[in-house]
């Protein structure tokens, strides 16, 4: 859905060579579509899977308007899905205009999306979110995520993204929250924030390395608990320690050309995950 971010070059793959050298073949959802899949959703569609959000998430009653264009668009957006039989999707959420029939942004079906099993990855990353999907495929504990900062005291890597989570990995039940948002002609969209559970995990990250090859990048780390005052509350969030020392795993990560977007998985051997690398054709690296 939209156009891939400008200058976000890292995990950039035209759509001609995904199809020549993954097999995927990337689809493109136009207005006219959207407007009649929109027009497809019935008032009993809406209400049924509110009173589900209702029964998964917190914070419903205090998102209600946010809540219900978000649940209309991605009631749209999962049949556009389903009829396409796609394996993944993403978007460009500088390319949401309600006059384009995008009602918000739909942060809220990604979510949905992931925990269904659908690849899902931020910003236009179609090489990303077929990963996440081919992980899922194999384990569903699967999400899309970001690494934003290292915490040099502890050794530690804040993981967020915009709105974008597997629900299903949070620690307790997920939180819905309404986010002004302003990067694009919508009204605001309703998000789940939650916080990642605690337990082994793998960074999984297929990086381009030649002009028709991939290196797969495995990275298996620990998602920690948090103890004290959580003060990244109402965002999606997590904590993760790598096995190599902090200095090291992200100068082995940056030298290795790992991109900015990752499928997170738990309880996953990176065994498995190679034997996968291996029938894909492509060159593996296990960071630890």
């Amino acid at each position: 859905m939209g156009r891939p971010f400008k200058g976000m070059g890292d995990f950039y793959i035209p759509a001609a060579k995904l199809k020549s050298t993954l097999g995927g073949t990337v689809s493109t959802l136009d207005t006219e579509t959207l407007q009649k899949l929109l027009g497809g959703v019935t008032a009993a569609e809406v209400e049924a899977e509110l009173a589900a959000d209702r029964e998964r998430f917190d914070g419903a009653a205090e998102v209600a308007d946010a809540l219900r264009r978000s649940v209309r668009l991605g009631l749209a957006l999962r049949r556009w899905i389903e009829r396409g039989k796609l394996a993944a999707f993403t978007f460009n959420f500088l390319d949401m205009r309600k006059s384009a029939g995008h009602l918000t942004v739909p942060f809220l079906e990604a979510s949905k999306a992931m925990a269904r099993g659908t690849g899902y990855a931020g910003e236009g990353d179609v090489l990303t979110a077929l990963l996440v999907g081919a992980v899922a495929a194999g384990n569903e504990q699967t999400t899309f995520t970001e690494m934003f900062c290292p915490n040099w005291e502890d050794g530690t890597v804040y993981l967020s993204h915009m709105g974008e989570v597997n629900w299903r990995l949070l620690e307790g039940r997920g939180l819905l929250r309404e986010m002004d948002y302003k990067y694009s002609a919508t009204d605001n969209p309703a998000l789940v924030t939650g916080r990642f559970r605690p337990g082994e995990i793998v960074l999984v990250n297929l990086a381009p390395v030649t002009e028709s090859g991939y290196r797969l990048i495995l990275a298996p780390a620990t998602m920690l608990p948090v103890t004290g005052t959580d003060k990244m509350e109402g965002s999606v969030r997590g904590w993760f320690r790598p096995r190599l020392a902090l200095p090291d795993f992200l100068s082995a990560y940056s030298r290795l050309g790992g991109t900015h977007h990752l499928a997170m998985t738990y309880a996953e051997s990176t065994e498995t995950l190679e034997t996968f690398a291996r029938l894909s054709g492509w060159e593996t690296v296990v960071i630890q």
